[in-house]
C-alpha cells in the first residue's frame, strides 16, 4: 500500500468521527466542577459525555465556577444529546 493511499484512509476514518457526532457539544472536554478553578461544597449531579468511551458518566458539581456545556442534568439528556444512537443503553 502507497503512502498516499494511507493518508487518504486516515482522513477518510477521520472526517467520518467528526460527522458521527450528534452535537459539537460532545466533543467537548467533559466539564468538571468549574472554570475558576473553586471548589464548593453544594452537591448537584450532572452528567458528562466522554467521547471515546462513547459514555455519559455522571460527576458531582459543587455548585462555583461555570462548567462547560458538556454537563447535562439527567443521563438521559447526555445520551440523548451525544451518544450513538446504536448504543444507547439508559441506566436507572
Amino acid at each position: 500500500m502507497t503512502l498516499i493511499s494511507v493518508v487518504v484512509i486516515v482522513i477518510a476514518a477521520l472526517s467520518g468521527l467528526s460527522r458521527a457526532l450528534k452535537d459539537p457539544i460532545c466533543a467537548l472536554e467533559p466539564a468538571s466542577h468549574g472554570t475558576d478553578g473553586f471548589t464548593c461544597h453544594g452537591h448537584f449531579p450532572r452528567y458528562s459525555y466522554y467521547l471515546f468511551k462513547n459514555e455519559c458518566e455522571r460527576w458531582i458539581y459543587g455548585g462555583c465556577g461555570k462548567p462547560n456545556r458538556n454537563n447535562f442534568g439527567t443521563i438521559e439528556e447526555c445520551q440523548h444529546k451525544c451518544k450513538e444512537a446504536a448504543s444507547i443503553e439508559i441506566i436507572k
